[in-house]
């Protein structure tokens, strides 16, 4: 599958290229041949984009091939154990986030009622204490999973 979208990606930079020298040479073109014969380029260079075919050389001098994937390109367990951390981390921030919002929201509502606005503005309070806690943790996620990519 990789193969065939690199042939498809080279397929479609070539064309494009062949369809801009084409527009760039329309008008010497114009006076050197007829409209049959720029229609019939036209068509063959539409059909060499609908068309995927490698047309490359096999044993050319200068041979341009795609980087190799390491064996362990995800990374070991403990780098996969800390990217999943930080991920239910950032979930939990975006949480706790979502809750002050409504929070907000609740006490702009009740602005009137001062029991209800106080205990909207506790229960911000401790929302606001959790994420500074999920935003530290987030920190100390992080600095441990650099420091995992480091060592390899």
């Amino acid at each position: 599958m990789e193969t065939f979208l690199l042939n498809l990606l080279k397929t479609s930079l070539l064309g494009s290229l062949a369809i801009l020298a084409m527009l760039v040479l329309k008008p010497l073109w114009r006076e050197r041949y007829r409209a049959k014969t720029r229609c019939w380029l036209w068509l063959a260079l539409a059909a060499f984009l609908l068309l995927p075919v490698d047309f490359s050389v096999k044993n050319a001098p200068v041979q341009a091939a795609p980087p190799k994937k390491a064996a362990g390109s995800r990374g070991n367990r403990a780098q996969q154990a800390a990217k999943k951390q930080l991920t239910i981390c950032e979930t939990a921030i975006a949480r706790l986030e979502a809750d002050i919002a409504r929070l907000d929201g609740e006490m702009a509502q009740h602005a009137c009622d001062a029991e209800k606005l106080n205990e909207l503005y506790r229960q911000q309070q401790d929302v606001q204490k959790q994420l500074e806690q999920e935003m530290e943790r987030w920190e100390q996620l992080s600095l441990q999973a650099e420091e995992q990519e480091n060592e390899v």
